[in-house]
C-alpha cells in the first residue's frame, strides 16, 4: 500500500473514520487494495517476461550447439559430423582468398590459406592448385583431401577405434567451449544492465553482445577439431602411419656409415670452402675503451667525446676518430 497506492488519503480516513477495535471496512480501502495488487502483479510479471526474454536468447544458441552434441552421440556415422565441421571452418578461411566467389584467389590470401592449411593438417597444398579453380571448387578439392586421409587411418586403425576418436574429438571440443560460452554469458547478464545509463536498451545489446560470442564459440570449436584432428591417435605407432601416409615418407633407418655409397654422394657434394680451415679475425686497429675520451672530425667540424657516445656517430654518420685524448 505504501509504495502501490495513495496512501495519504487511506491514512487519514482511518483515523477518522474508525476507531481502535473496529474492523476495517470502507468501499474506498477495498478498491485502493486491489489497486496495488495489480500493480505489484503486473511489475512480477514484466520481471518475468523479461528474464524470459534474456532466457530466449542463450536458449536458441543451446538448441544449436546441443542439436550438434546429440548427433554426435547418437549417429553411428560420426565422421560426416565431424568433416561437416572441417568442411565449415575451410570453407570460411577460403573466403578470405577468394574476394569475388567466382573468380580466381587473391594471390596473397591463397598464400596465407595455404600456410594455415599445412600447419593444420599433415598434408601438401600448394598455392598453384588453388590458382585455376574459384571458390567452391577449391573448397571441395581441399575437404576432399581431408577426407581421403582421414578414410587412409583406416589401415592403422580399427574401425571402432576411429570411430570412439572422432566422436570423443567432437564431444570434447563442443563441451569445453559450451562451458567457456556460458561463463562469458553469465558474467556478460551481470554486467549488461548497466548500459542502461547510456540510454541503451540492455535486451538489444545483451542480443548484439551474445551474438558476436556465439560465433566466437563457433569458430573456435571448429579450430579445435582441425587442430586435434590428426593429432589424436590410438598410439604412436598409428599416428606414425597417419603422418608417413600424408607425407608419403617412410621411416628412416638412420645415417649411412662412413665409407658406404650412400655416404659418398653427400661427402663429395661438400663445398670445399667448408673443408677449409677459417682464419681467425683479427683487428687492424686498436681497442677504444668504452669511457675512453676521443677526438672526432667531421669536415671543419671536431668534437671532444667519450667513444661510447661517439661510436655511433663514427659508425652512421661519418665521423672520423682523430686521435684519442684518454684512456
Amino acid at each position: 500500500m505504501r509504495l502501490f497506492s495513495n496512501a495519504g488519503i487511506i491514512s487519514s480516513l482511518l483515523e477518522k473514520s474508525f476507531k481502535e477495535g473496529e474492523p476495517l471496512e470502507h468501499p474506498l480501502l477495498d478498491r485502493s487494495i486491489g489497486t496495488a495488487q495489480k500493480r505489484v502483479e503486473g511489475q512480477n510479471y514484466s520481471m518475468r517476461k523479461r528474464l524470459l526474454q534474456f532466457d530466449d536468447v542463450l536458449n536458441h544458441q543451446r538448441q544449436i550447439v546441443y542439436g550438434l552434441r546429440n548427433r554426435t552421440l547418437h549417429e553411428a556415422d560420426t565422421r560426416a559430423n565431424l568433416l561437416s565441421v572441417v568442411g565449415e571452418e575451410i570453407e570460411e578461411r577460403l573466403k578470405t582468398a577468394y574476394p569475388d566467389l567466382d573468380a580466381a584467389p587473391d594471390r596473397a590470401g591463397a598464400e596465407a590459406f595455404v600456410a594455415w592449411f599445412v600447419s593444420t593438417f599433415p598434408i601438401r597444398l600448394a598455392v598453384d592448385e588453388l590458382t585455376p579453380l574459384n571458390h567452391d571448387l577449391a573448397t571441395a578439392c581441399v575437404i576432399k583431401k581431408v577426407a581421403e586421409l582421414q578414410k587412409s587411418r583406416e589401415t592403422s586403425e580399427s574401425p571402432e577405434m576411429l570411430n570412439y576418436l572422432e566422436r570423443h574429438l567432437l564431444l570434447r571440443s563442443i563441451d569445453r567451449n559450451w562451458q567457456n560460452h556460458l561463463t562469458e554469458m553469465e558474467e556478460l547478464r551481470r554486467a549488461v544492465n548497466l548500459r542502461g545509463y547510456a540510454q541503451k536498451d540492455p535486451l538489444n545489446e545483451y542480443k548484439t553482445e551474445a551474438y558476436r560470442a556465439f560465433v566466437d564459440l563457433m569458430r573456435q570449436l571448429r579450430t579445435d577439431v582441425c587442430s586435434s584432428l590428426f593429432r589424436t591417435a590410438s598410439s604412436m605407432e598409428a599416428l606414425e602411419a597417419i603422418l608417413r601416409t600424408a607425407q608419403g615418407q617412410v621411416i628412416a633407418t638412420g645415417p649411412a656409415e662412413p665409407g658406404t655409397p650412400e655416404d659418398q654422394p653427400a661427402a663429395a657434394s661438400a663445398p670445399e670452402t667448408m673443408q677449409q680451415k677459417q682464419e681467425p679475425f683479427r683487428r687492424n686497429e686498436a681497442k677504444i675503451g668504452r669511457n675512453a675520451v676521443v677526438r672526432i672530425r667531421k669536415g671543419n667540424e671536431t668534437l671532444d667525446l667519450k667513444w661510447k657516445k661517439a661510436e655511433a656517430m663514427v659508425r652512421d654518420e661519418g665521423w672520423v676518430v682523430i686521435e684519442t685524448l684518454s684512456e
